[in-house]
């Protein structure tokens, strides 16, 4: 008798390789979910003042849009909890010419006897070449990264703390791919009930038969006929008794759990009614996609010596459509696309077809409200709600502005238009 103990869980590595190679190049739910954020994500675009910085972002490569290039950046961030990008310079010139995102498998830190990064080992056509930090103490390689508290130099990949769901959803489809292989049939053993042994010439017969007539998706169904005292044995589980689905929906819910992604928005099954998908695309937005954008910052501070000024990168004021909330546009106020000024009167035209910046409300035959300021040279103030398209011009005043406001109270895109300009 061999008495023996359950083999203990095998799981993978939480290192970056095998992550994107578990997660977005075999998980169909990983791969969705990174995707989704890194493409959310690099849709709120970049700006800045600087004249030089502005174009830098708008195209950071020669081939490469900035759309590309932060969808890039994200989802290195995703899979490897590093994102690298390189600042080039031409020869003669101080300021960065192009960015580079640099995979973060190239990379790898070099740390000096105290612990910290000296400098970054960068492989590529064969060789490893240093980045480091210059006689001024800029670096030209640039990290953004999650906080890894096991690790100073490297962040903490997000999918690492998904593993074993990963895991889990992988052996789940290489156990539904087995069963199908199999004839969708769990293994099992044919008893002998003849007593001692079966003949050494039926046990090769039988053993052919059954490859050839019994194994294989080809022959599921096939009903099989045992003769001679046989009989079928299951040995293992089966789906149902394993509960097979709910371990591989629970794995993806985790996954997605870790990468930020709502669910429901994946095509997971679960409460997928109309209001949770609402509410689940809101709180993507909220809670992921705008917290995610921590890249958005980080060239601040890090273009300012190549530049020689303080550098302001930020991102650029959420608009209606950025919001992508199809149920947060219900009553929110559109912005006014056309003003004049004749002498004495502003003239106004809300947002419709034909004119720039045009989407369709829910509720577009809603009568519209108007909040409107004026600025005698202190500022905006004195703020006024008109339900016309046109109202008297405020003796003294310079400028005006006028937004739309919505059912629940607030307050559109405000837009200015000086005294006498007889269009904008």
């Amino acid at each position: 008798m061999a008495l023996s103990e359950p083999l203990a869980a095998s799981w993978g590595s939480r290192e970056a390789g095998a992550l994107t190679r578990d997660g977005y190049l075999k998980n169909a739910v990983a791969y969705r979910c990174v995707r989704m954020v890194a493409e959310a994500a690099a849709s709120i675009p970049l700006k800045s003042g600087h004249e030089g910085v502005a174009r830098l972002i708008r195209q950071p490569m020669p081939e490469a849009a900035t759309a590309g290039f932060v969808e890039a950046v994200y989802t290195e961030l995703l899979l490897t909890g590093n994102a690298f990008v390189e600042a080039v310079r031409l020869p003669g010139e101080t300021a960065a010419a192009a960015l580079a995102p640099i995979r973060t498998g190239r990379v790898r830190p070099v740390k000096d006897a105290a612990g910290w990064v000296e400098t970054w080992a960068v492989k590529g056509q064969g060789r490893e070449r240093r980045v480091g930090r210059e006689a001024s103490g800029w670096c030209p390689m640039m990290q953004v990264k999650p906080y890894n508290p096991a690790d100073e130099a490297m962040g903490l990949p997000p999918l690492a703390a998904a593993r074993r769901a990963l895991d889990l959803h992988n052996a789940g489809a290489d156990w539904a791919k087995a069963l199908i292989d199999n004839a969708a049939k769990p293994s099992g053993a044919l008893v002998y009930g003849g007593g001692g042994r079966i003949p050494a010439d039926q046990f090769d017969r039988l053993k052919e038969e059954l490859a050839l007539s019994f194994f294989g998706a080809g022959n599921a169904g096939r009903p099989m006929l045992l003769e001679g005292g046989l009989q079928w044995q299951a040995l293992s589980l089966s789906p149902a008794e394993m509960d097979f689905q709910e371990t591989r929906a629970m794995a993806a819910r985790e996954i997605a759990l870790a990468l930020g992604g709502p669910p429901m928005l994946l095509g997971i099954l679960g409460d997928n009614t109309y209001a949770n998908y609402r509410e689940a695309n809101a709180a993507f937005w909220r809670m992921t996609v705008l917290l995610a954008q921590r890249f958005a910052g980080a060239p601040s501070c890090w273009l300012d010596e190549p530049f020689g000024e303080d550098i302001d990168v930020r991102l650029e004021p959420l608009g209606e459509a950025t919001h992508a909330v199809f149920e947060h546009r219900a009553g929110l106020p559109r912005k006014p696309v056309r003003l004049a000024a004749p002498p004495g009167f502003v003239r106004g035209a809300r947002a419709g077809a034909g004119y720039a910046g045009y989407w369709d409300l829910p509720d577009p035959a809603r009568a519209a409200t108007y909040a409107m300021e004026a600025d005698f040279g202190a500022g905006f103030a004195e703020r006024t709600e008109t339900a016309l398209t046109e109202a008297a011009w405020p003796a003294g005043a310079f400028t005006l502005r006028i937004a739309e406001t919505g059912t629940d109270g607030r307050i559109g895109e405000w837009l200015s238009i000086p005294a006498g300009s007889p269009y904008l």
